[in-house]
């Protein structure tokens, strides 16, 4: 009897050890990234978006034997041995079939790129800035716009509405944005004939008052905000207060994710800069930005639409391959060379090109936005003087009117 004993109570404690050791039923998707600290908005995005993508084929057939797909997801925070550990657990444990990254620091995505060729694991970047990702070979994907591009074509946006004043750059300290300064620094040393006040910010907020009083008494016209969503308000509310209006120019990343706030009506003479907006009305996003509001409440934005599209390819790459198996699936996706995406053809293999510019203007509470293009009215200011036809394809917005 003791020994019967012994045995159900050796049992029920290493039951919860074989429930983790990748006995599962079913086929999973593993999200990795920081849903809480500095980056926490990365982790958060990229995990409803997964979520998302996940939920749409929860009751749709993946293989013949019409397994469910679900979703697993560890928040790394800001922890570096957190960020490996969780990664090899994903493969080694859950058994996942591929894996979305969202952190966009260059050394995660180095360790996620060592880990996807040791463990034969297919990865997806939705926030890879530099297309740090672009070094490896094999199973790795950067789903997200080079930010040097897209930073060059806000340098582009911001000169070319500095006409009587000074352009203003003002950075937030954090690693990450010192990084982007250098990009926006080079950008900036050729053009001529611009007079530049070149400021850093820390999270406070005599920094934004005190930045909203020097733009003030040296004339900026323009400024380039280079820091997260709470700078960019956290600045312009200080210019508010000032009653002082700048036009302002920055990435899609510090895009309030709800735009009919009152708090936000500082925000509505400007320009977003990104490599996707949710006003893009192709029928995938129409029906993603749909659904994602439904369920979320407010807009999706580009680490969300990117981690959509990686589910989704994940899922095309069980089906493919009739198997959650993660190097059966990464196989069936080398095979792979288009994918049409929220925001269009991705090729497989090179990160995206392509680009928007947004416009903001003033709503009943908070801002509206307008994708400008093309065929936008007269008049009108070309935002490149030139294109090569191999650019051009992937350019969505080539000419912007002017801010009154």
């Amino acid at each position: 009897m003791k020994l019967r004993h012994s045995v159900i109570y050796l049992f029920l404690l290493l039951l919860p050890l074989l429930l983790g050791c990748g006995m599962r039923e079913g086929i999973y998707l593993g999200v990795i990234g920081p849903e809480t600290g500095d980056f926490s908005d990365f982790g958060l995005e990229a995990y409803n978006g997964a979520g998302q993508a996940v939920s749409a084929y929860s009751k749709a057939r993946v293989t013949e034997d019409d397994i469910r797909y679900e979703l697993v997801h560890y928040d790394t925070a800001d922890d570096l041995t957190l960020f490996e550990s969780s990664f090899r657990r994903l493969v080694e444990v859950d058994g996942v079939a591929g894996i979305i990254v969202s952190d966009p620091r260059a050394d995660r995505i180095d360790i996620a790129c060592r880990l996807a060729s040791e463990l034969q694991v297919v990865v997806f970047f939705t926030a890879d800035p530099f297309d740090t990702s672009g070094q490896y070979d094999g199973n790795v994907y950067n789903l997200s716009v080079a930010y040097p591009r897209l930073i060059e074509r806000a340098v582009r946006a911001a000169t070319l509405r500095t006409i009587d004043g000074g352009l203003a750059l003002v950075s937030a300290e954090d690693a990450l944005y010192q990084r982007y300064k250098g990009y926006y620094t080079d950008a900036l040393e050729v053009e001529v004939g611009i007079t530049l006040l070149d400021m850093d910010l820390s999270l406070t907020e005599e920094d934004y008052s005190s930045a909203a009083y020097r733009m003030l008494g040296q004339g900026i016209e323009v400024v380039l905000v280079n820091g997260d969503g709470e700078d960019l308000l956290g600045l312009l509310t200080a210019c508010n207060e000032l009653t002082y209006s700048p036009i302002f120019v920055a990435l899609e990343e510090t895009l309030p994710r709800q735009l009919a706030l009152a708090e936000n009506g500082v925000l509505e003479r400007g320009f977003f800069v990104g490599g996707y907006t949710f006003l893009d009305d192709n029928v995938i996003n129409a029906v993603f930005v749909d659904k994602f509001r439904g369920g979320k409440g407010h807009r999706p934005g580009a680490v969300a639409a990117a981690a959509y599209d990686a589910g989704r390819l994940v899922a095309q790459g069980i089906n493919s391959a009739d198997s959650g198996d993660h190097v059966a699936v990464a196989a069936a996706l080398a095979e792979e060379t288009e994918y049409d995406g929220v925001t269009g053809i991705y090729r497989l293999g090179e990160a995206p090109l392509r680009e928007y510019v947004m416009r903001t203007s003033p709503a009943v509470t908070g801002i509206e936005l307008t994708l400008l293009s093309g065929d936008e009215p007269l008049p009108v200011i070309p935002l490149i003087d030139e294109m090569t036809e191999e650019v051009a394809p992937e350019v969505i917005e080539l000419v912007e009117e002017p801010l009154e």
